[in-house]
């Protein structure tokens, strides 16, 4: 995914507000393993970008 904005913690935090958005992560979670090498506070582990077609 990308994400197009300037500020990912205030908007993951609007995110979290959201009933709906709750929901679905309680439906997900259970169903990811996050990666060993994610940084400390990382749910998912980030990946450099490898192809950029645009």
């Amino acid at each position: 995914w990308e994400y197009h904005g300037s500020d990912f913690a205030r908007d993951a935090a609007r995110m979290s507000e959201s009933p709906a958005m709750r929901k679905w992560w309680e439906l997900c979670d259970p169903m990811q393993t996050p990666l060993p090498t994610r940084a400390d506070g990382e749910w998912w582990a980030a990946m450099g970008e490898v192809f950029h077609l645009d």
